[in-house]
């Protein structure tokens, strides 16, 4: 998926302060291959999940980390740029959905963990795929 965002300076600024803490490989590719290297790390993932999703629960925290990238981004951007990135995660949302079951508040990262997340903004993170067993 190549979308096409015409990204102000500013907000390039912005995504860049947003992610000085992430790590050095994410903020590389972030910088060289923009918003299309979330949406294809995304893409792959969901694809992944409906395939069967193979890996532990702990890798499962770190691939969805780039949902995560990408609301923050959702947050930054504003008019047709938010409108066209929005419109592709939605996209991407719905085709895993189904394939993912909710995770309970026992299993690792648990109860402490979500408050920090309400479910209606942060929903990835309250849910694992379903080939991933409740621990």
């Amino acid at each position: 998926m190549n979308i096409k965002l015409n990204i102000s300076n500013a907000e390039r600024k912005m995504i860049e302060e947003t992610f000085s803490n992430w790590s050095d490989h994410f903020k590389a590719e972030l910088k060289s291959s923009g918003v299309d290297y979330l949406i294809k790390k995304y893409s792959d993932l969901v694809d992944e999940v409906k395939k069967g999703y193979d890996w532990e629960d702990f890798e499962y925290d770190n691939d969805i980390s780039v949902r995560k990238a990408l609301h923050k981004i959702l947050k930054i951007l504003s008019g047709e740029n938010r409108t066209i990135l929005f419109d592709e995660v939605n996209r991407l949302d719905n085709e895993m959905k189904p394939h993912l079951r909710v995770r309970s508040k026992n299993e690792k990262l648990g109860a402490e963990y979500l408050k920090n997340f309400p479910e209606d903004e942060y929903w990835w993170e309250h849910f694992y795929p379903q080939t991933i067993d409740e621990r």
